[in-house]
Order: structure tokens, then C-alpha cells, then sequence
């Protein structure tokens, strides 16, 4: 069951148009790049719905965009987006997230290809659940962040066999955030590492947890998986956005 008028899917009006919640400049806060200056082109739409979501206004369609503190129409066109996105001068990349962008795979393929072709660096955030859509934009995605979901942080069923997939075909291009709560079961946290493990052994796992438990209270939740030393590159990253008071 999905919360009352929450979409499981985004119905692609064309290739270059799709449902735009906001556009904004500011620096990554999470995962492997925190602190890296982006704009964030945010799409709406995301049948998912993780209990920890922080951006839940952007779960479902909106009739208007925010760009640069302008409200547009949707669908917003590519080049719309793109014209805005310079508007905004060198940045290190353009993190395309959402919502969930894979539920918008022509729209994003399109914007994806789009930016590539006017010199920028190409972020996808994604929550992995959705494998047969990275095949489409994979080409012209060049940072892949992975939200790896544990459902008893989530309050959602596992997609494990999609994340694995996920995991499977975005190769090297990928990097993996997994959010723990106080609720998070340190028997799934273990569960993903060791899938992790198994599917993409050299991959980066960020262990990001939510504000409420914080760096200090995940280390002692979760000391014993993090000392087993499943994975070479385990991260253990604060929200710094959040910390900082910046979006």
C-alpha cells in the first residue's frame, strides 16, 4: 500500500519533458563527494517512500517547479533545465535526483545526455531499485550514488534482488549509501555488506546515519559489523548539509 494520492509511477507526457520539483546550487552533503559544489536538478515522483525521507515533498508530482526561485510548469522541458543549470557557472557536477529519477527514464536519459553534451559532470541518485532503467541512462551517468534500502529503516519490503541487479550492471561508476536509524536491525546492516561483499567487492559503502542517531550513536548500535571488516572501503558519513544549516 502507498499513501493516498502518492503515484507508483511517473506517466512520461514526452522524451523532453518531465515533472521537475526544484533546481538549486549547493554542495553534496552526503556519501563520497560531500562537500563537492552541485547544482541538484530534483525530479518529483517516488513510489517508494522511506519512513527517514527528508525530502517527502517531492514524492509526489507538482504543478509548478522552483528554478532559481522561479516557478515553472510542469512538465519542465531539457532545455529548460539545462539553461538553468548554467545559470549557476562551474560546479564540480549536476546531481540529477529526485524523488526517484529512474521513474522518469526517458525524461532523464534525456537530460542526462543533454548536460553531457554541454560539458558537465553527471550524478545520478537513485534508490537501486530500478535496474532495467540504469541500462537506459547508465552510458551518460558518470557518479552512480546507490541508496542501498534496509527496510526496517525504510518501513518498505526489500528489494534485495533488485539491488543486486542494480549493483551488478552500474559496475565501477557506483558508490553505496546505506541510511541507518534507531530502528535499523544490525542483522540487515550486515545482510547488505555482505551482498555488498559478494556483487561488487571493491565498491565504497558510505554508512550514513540519520540526524536522530548521529556518528556517535551509530558506532555504538553497529560497532560489531563495522569492525568485521567486510568491505576495504567503509565509510561511516555524517548528513553535513544538515549539520551546516545549508539545503
Amino acid at each position: 500500500m502507498y499513501p493516498s494520492g502518492r503515484p507508483r509511477g511517473l506517466v512520461q507526457l514526452t522524451l523532453n519533458k518531465g515533472w521537475v520539483s526544484e533546481i538549486f546550487v549547493s554542495l553534496q552533503g552526503e556519501g563520497l563527494y560531500i562537500g563537492a559544489k552541485q547544482v541538484f536538478v530534483r525530479l518529483s515522483g517516488c513510489s517508494f517512500g522511506c519512513a527517514y525521507c527528508d525530502t517527502k515533498r517531492a514524492w509526489k508530482r507538482v504543478k509548478k517547479a522552483d528554478i532559481s526561485g522561479k516557478k515553472e510548469i510542469n512538465p519542465v522541458s531539457v532545455a529548460a533545465v539545462i539553461s538553468a543549470v548554467k545559470e549557476f557557472g562551474p560546479v564540480h557536477s549536476v546531481s540529477v535526483t529526485g524523488g526517484e529519477p529512474l521513474e522518469q527514464p526517458e525524461f532523464t536519459l534525456e537530460l542526462l545526455k543533454g548536460l553531457k553534451k554541454a560539458g558537465y559532470k553527471t550524478y545520478l541518485e537513485t534508490n537501486a531499485a530500478h535496474p532495467a532503467e540504469l541500462k537506459l541512462v547508465l552510458k551518460y551517468a558518470d557518479i552512480v550514488s546507490a541508496d542501498i534500502k534496509l527496510p526496517s529503516a525504510t518501513g518498505r519490503k526489500a528489494v534485495w534482488k533488485k539491488h543486486r541487479e542494480f549493483l551488478r550492471l552500474s559496475g565501477k561508476k557506483a558508490f553505496v549509501k546505506i541510511v541507518v536509524t534507531g530502528s535499523t536491525a544490525e542483522k540487515e546492516l550486515l545482510f547488505a555488506l555482505l551482498m555488498l561483499k559478494k556483487v561488487s567487492p571493491g565498491i565504497t559503502a558510505c554508512i550514513q546515519p540519520d540526524q536522530a542517531l548521529g556518528i556517535k550513536g551509530a558506532l555504538e548500535k553497529f560497532g560489531m559489523a563495522l569492525s568485521k571488516g567486510i568491505l576495504k572501503d567503509l565509510r561511516v558519513t555524517p548528513q553535513v548539509h544538515k549539520i551546516a544549516g545549508i539545503k
